[in-house]
């Protein structure tokens, strides 16, 4: 019996095997995000084809995404390469693969020949003319992204090497191929996924649910008191998915602290009001598509690492690049997995650098907390539903105590109604003057609306009559712009 099972074994491997074979062997593969992590840290980078066209030869070339190459000191140019140079030739009568880099400043140009169907041990030239040498070293079968395959290893006589496999395609090589021996390898962190799959997709990154909170905290780092500084609380009251977005919509309300040190104006704390926001996120992969509002509708999702996009400014103004910064763990406590940065730059011809707010121009995304960083608030506290009823928590809320209390709380901080039970009349008073567009509705106890008046901006009280309506349980709500309706309770007597 256990003859039988080795049997069995050995015939699974070499079925195995040979599914690995029959597969065609390729670098990339269109319509799919290519991840790779950098061989020290943990730092991930990831590409995609872009565009594709056919020679006279019947050659298919396929190009990568555009990125602005990164430099010490945040420093960024635009460059006709990505990671693996600038395009890649695809030859399938000969069943040859080529890697061009296109040559920029000082770093010349090339390109890079590769046969994975030759036999192991072949040699070539890695271009024509070139005293560089290409040789198959070998060919095995590993398992790569949990799954068995077939992986050719390549070997360049300046000592650099390559890896492809046919499932994943390239699987490690230097990161900028013609930047010589001293390269930087990236290795494959995953298969390659759609965009949907990937760890882009928006349904993975904004995964909240009504009742989820996310606590923010500022601190003005201009002042050596840190001061003022500000938490927010914001709370998801709704979800709304569409076969082609992802909308939530939220309450939010922050505390602005003052130390009262010099500099600071004087010590307190004020409250905001409960403005309701919008979340709008398309589902839908490819390009990213330039908005003037960046920032509400999240379309930088759209971008790979360093790749780059112009977004419109005022009129008068030129469009300054948005770029995708590297993957990386995130360092605040209350995000999970990795972080996706996008930062604003700016500057003129070929090099871009950030402004002098350049956390105001940061924002980070990470997985199932949505936005992390923005307009120079950090997360440091969430709440989250679980599909059993429990919560995952993660930092505390008692910086945030005194925000979104319950609608009953809110009402009764900025309104009061007396008298309570009223006779002919009863006084609504606003603790704070009313804004433009504040509406007060009357309802019955059957839900019918018996009165309405609009307050114009500034008014501080309102008289509902009651004579004419018959004795009972009413209801008052307050209307004011951006946010939810606040309900208070009349009781009408005779």
């Amino acid at each position: 019996m256990k003859q039988l099972y080795r049997i069995l074994a050995l015939g699974g491997a070499l079925m195995s095997f040979s599914a690995a074979q029959a597969q065609h062997w390729a670098l990339f593969r269109p319509g799919t995000i290519h991840s790779f992590r950098t061989s020290v840290g943990d730092t991930v980078f990831t590409l995609r084809l872009d565009s594709a066209y056919v020679t006279p030869a019947n050659d298919s070339v396929y190009t990568f995404n555009r990125i602005l190459r990164q430099h010490p000191y945040e420093q960024y140019t635009r460059t006709a390469n990505s990671f693996f140079g600038a395009r890649l030739l695809v030859r399938p009568t000969r069943r040859e693969y080529e890697l061009v880099t296109e040559a920029e400043g000082s770093q010349p140009g090339g390109a890079l020949l590769l046969k994975p169907y030759a036999p192991p041990g072949s040699s070539w030239p890695a271009a024509a003319g070139s005293a560089v040498t290409v040789t198959l070293s070998s060919k095995t079968v590993q398992t790569i992204a949990g799954q068995p395959d077939s992986v050719a290893l390549f070997t360049i006589s300046d000592g650099r090497s390559l890896q492809l496999s046919r499932r994943n395609g390239l699987i490690q090589a230097p990161k900028w191929l013609q930047g010589g021996s001293g390269s930087q390898t990236l290795r494959i962190e995953q298969a390659p996924v759609a965009f949907e799959q990937s760890m882009y997709a928006p349904t993975r990154v904004f995964d909240f649910q009504v009742g989820d909170e996310f606590g923010y905290y500022y601190e003005n780092f201009m002042s050596s008191f840190g001061c003022p500084s500000t938490h927010l609380l914001r709370r998801i009251i709704s979800r709304q998915q569409t076969a082609d977005s992802l909308i939530y919509t939220y309450m939010q309300q922050s505390v602005t602290h003052r130390s009262g040190a010099p500099g600071c104006g004087p010590a307190g704390d004020a409250y905001s009001n409960y403005p309701v926001g919008r979340i709008a996120v398309a589902l839908n992969g490819g390009q990213w598509q330039p908005s003037r509002s960046w920032q509400q509708q999240h379309s930088k999702l759209r971008l790979l690492t360093l790749e780059y996009a112009l977004v419109a400014r005022p009129a008068g103004f030129p469009g300054e690049p948005l770029v995708a910064l590297p993957l990386t763990t995130s360092a605040l406590p209350c995000a999970q997995g990795r972080q996706m940065r996008y930062l604003m730059v700016a500057g003129r011809g070929r090099v871009y650098t950030p402004g002098v707010d350049y956390g105001y121009q940061t924002q980070a995304y990470a997985p199932g907390i949505g936005e992390d960083i923005f307009d120079f608030f950090h997360l440091i506290y969430f709440r989250k539903v679980q599909p059993n009823g429990t919560y995952q928590t993660c930092g505390t809320r008692t910086p945030f105590s005194t925000l979104l209390p319950t609608r009953a709380v809110q009402a009764a901080a900025r309104f009061q109604l007396f008298p309570n039970p009223a006779t002919d009349e009863a006084t609504l008073r606003l603790l704070v003057p009313a804004p433009a567009g504040t509406q007060l509705t009357l309802l019955d106890a059957t839900g019918r609306v018996v009165g309405r008046q609009a307050l114009d901006r500034g008014q501080t009280t309102a008289t509902l009559p009651l004579a004419q309506l018959p004795a009972g349980l009413y209801v008052v709500q307050v209307h004011q712009p951006g946010s939810r309706p606040l309900v208070l309770r009349l009781q009408h007597v005779e």
